[in-house]
């Protein structure tokens, strides 16, 4: 005859050694014996937390707090932890409330824990106030049964980039998956006709990814790793003339580390690239920084956007609507639903970030949200998600209609083509946008040589 302690004992060498199935197979016996013992309760609760079973897991986290709530405070930690990942969220701010009173924990937990009260709390203010949100599918021309994510349009809303990662190879457990950039172009009824792959010079062998568009989509700014140049992950260039894409250019030593360095967003005058990088001097694990071009071009050595923006923990996904002052990105240091969530800030006239918004429920969730787009007319957004039941593949392109509190400003653009008068010959010709009250250059460019086109 086995005794529930033996099970036990056995179920936590499963569980040390990963194999959760066997160890809840385990407990389950030895809960069955005595469906007291405490420890066997906890461990329950730890094991259907890591395989995601929430409800068993509160279940059993409060089965172990019933039969002695000092033996280890710290399951109620744990239960408001699963209890969040249920949407429970007064009851899993009373529990931390609870926890909190305990004298005894290590500053990190206690930490940890008021984190996650301010969560809880915003969390239940936001899903009782939710926020209008319709999202809709882009369809099969766009998303696959594979991931896509990351969209970037241009400001006429009629060319899209997105990443696409797709599965090369399978050989047991190992799986090999590649990146690459796929464009669309809307039709004449205003539906996206079928993706193409980008293909070379910008689609290589390995993994292109977390790009952006200049808003007339004749400029790309993307990030590729590991090809040797400043190791990890750098930030790349590419110009388009005409239908041809350069051969991408690394942005050089000055914005790029020797660290994690991607995600690039590029404001509409063409003159500041806000990124996310690990670099050192950051204010947490991974942060927004910028780099800005002087009067000859170059890029300057990157600042970082200081405390109202990044946080001790990490943000990323940034991207500069084309007004310039609205900046858009994804944390999981400010006050959230508890993964990673999305905010918007607004820059004044005299450089200052505001205090970041959340964009709220249900826009963001208890999952992790990870970045948004918005369109010139600050109307729609477009994002990736893999959180409703009628997509395409995994992660599909949504888009929805933005509310006005979240909105920036709305940003016209002006279309068309540079031609010969006489000849009718497409011409390359520089152009600049100024405002006629302060006199300041708008944006500036160039139309394409090929075509004539600008935007």
């Amino acid at each position: 005859m086995f005794y529930p302690d033996k099970f036990f004992e056995w179920a936590a060498q499963q569980y040390d050694a990963k194999q959760y199935l066997n160890a809840i197979e385990l407990l389950e016996s030895s809960l069955k014996e005595d469906p007291q013992f405490l420890e066997a309760n906890m461990l329950m609760g730890d094991v259907n937390s890591d395989v995601k079973n929430f409800k068993k897991a509160v279940q059993h986290y409060r089965a172990a707090i019933a039969v002695d709530p000092d033996y280890f405070p710290q399951n109620f930690f744990n239960l408001a932890k699963a209890e969040m990942q249920l949407m429970e969220f007064d009851s899993a701010a009373s529990h931390l409330e609870i926890f909190l009173q305990y004298k005894s924990r290590t500053h990190d937990i206690r930490n940890k824990a008021e984190k996650l009260l301010s969560q809880c709390r915003f969390a239940a203010y936001a899903v009782k106030h939710p926020v209008p949100f319709n999202p809709v599918n882009l369809g099969s021309n766009i998303n696959t049964a594979d991931d896509e994510y990351l969209p970037a349009l241009t400001a006429d809303e009629q060319t899209i980039v997105y990443t696409r990662r797709r599965l090369m190879s399978s050989q047991g457990m190992r799986k090999v998956y590649n990146e690459d950039f796929y464009i669309s172009i809307r039709d004449e009824n205003g539906q996206w006709k079928e993706a193409l792959n980008m293909g070379p010079p910008i689609n290589t062998n390995g993994n292109e990814g977390a790009h952006c568009l200049s808003p007339d989509g004749k400029h790309v700014f993307f990030t590729a790793c590991n090809k040797g140049e400043f190791r990890g992950c750098d930030l790349y260039y590419a110009k388009r003339t005409g239908n041809k894409w350069s051969d991408p250019v690394n942005l050089g030593p000055k914005v790029n580390s020797d660290q994690w360095d991607s995600q690039p967003t590029i404001t509409s005058d063409g003159k500041t690239i806000y990124f996310v990088s690990s670099r050192p001097g950051g204010k947490g694990k991974q942060d927004i920084w910028k780099t800005t071009v002087d009067e000859n071009g170059r890029f300057q050595p990157p600042v970082n956007l200081g405390d109202i923006i990044n946080t001790d923990g990490n943000e990323m996904s940034p991207f500069i609507h084309p007004d310039n002052r609205s900046l858009y990105f994804a944390s999981d240091g400010h006050p959230g639903m508890g993964g990673t969530d999305i905010y918007v800030s607004y820059l004044d006239e005299n450089g200052n970030w505001s205090k970041p918004l959340n964009l709220g429920y249900p826009i963001n969730t208890i999952n992790d949200e990870s970045s948004l787009f918005v369109s010139a007319s600050g109307s729609t957004s477009y994002f990736a998600t893999d959180r409703f039941e009628n997509g395409i593949g995994k992660l599909d392109i949504w888009m929805f209609e933005l509310y006005k509190d979240a909105r920036p400003a709305p940003v016209s653009y002006v279309k068309g083509s540079v031609t010969d008068k006489v000849s009718g010959v497409p011409l390359e010709a520089s152009f600049e946008v100024i405002d006629l009250k302060s006199g300041k250059v708008m944006a500036s460019s160039m139309s394409d040589k090929v075509d004539g086109s600008f935007l």
